[in-house]
């Protein structure tokens, strides 16, 4: 899997690769934990279900290089040409310097590219008023054998 961050709406990327995403079923349940290729502890995992009686995916997430808790997010409905879109509940970013020690707003869209390529493309809007949204994180997943 690749990381791509933009940090600022108008940030240059910061790409990191050599991580490794290892995909299982738990029930009913998706589990995503990705951690360096080289090994080492999880740095992310997250969790994606369909609730059928709700008609709509439900996800959550903790990223153990972010102090932000657990992030959870629903679709408004069901997979639509190969995308799933979520919205999460808004959450604070800690910290200091540009969008850092305020809440945001997130979505993201899972992307399944073909039957071995998924992105998942998150997009921020901090809460300032000015309503601007920008491509923050991709994670680029190439399942390999």
């Amino acid at each position: 899997m690749t990381e791509t961050v933009w940090g600022t709406p108008n940030a240059q990327p910061v790409i990191s690769g050599n991580l490794v995403a290892e995909r299982r079923l738990v029930g009913n349940l998706l589990e995503e934990s990705l951690r360096a290729a080289s090994g080492g502890a999880v740095l992310r995992r997250d969790f994606l279900t369909f609730n059928r009686i709700e008609g709509r995916w439900e996800y959550m997430s903790f990223d153990t290089r972010a102090a932000v808790g657990m992030m959870t997010a629903q679709s408004l409905g069901r997979e639509k040409n190969g995308t799933i879109a979520l919205v999460f509940q808004p959450f604070a970013l800690p910290g200091e310097g540009a969008g850092q020690g305020q809440m945001l707003r997130m979505r993201q869209e899972i992307v399944r590219i073909g039957p071995d390529h998924i992105v998942k493309d998150q997009y921020f809007t901090l809460a300032d008023g000015l309503g601007g949204e920008w491509l923050a994180h991709r994670y680029d997943a190439v399942r390999r054998p």
